[in-house]
């Protein structure tokens, strides 16, 4: 199972940048102005589903 920092990982190699620094869960943002909220537990293993599902909300796939 990926974990969270391996999102982050794939998401700042896109160009997601942090925008929030929030109590459970941190924004991301590109230049385009999509934002993406990650839990911030980032050694622990995410699901499968999630992990696909935010990487479709950033547009990273199809």
């Amino acid at each position: 199972m990926p974990t969270v920092a391996e999102l982050v990982r794939l998401l700042t190699e896109a160009g997601f940048q942090l925008r929030e620094h929030r109590k459970r869960h941190d924004l991301y943002e590109d230049a385009t102005g999509r934002r993406i909220m990650i839990p911030r537990h980032w050694k622990q293993e995410m699901g499968t589903g999630l992990f696909h599902k935010i990487l479709r909300d950033a547009g990273l796939k199809p």
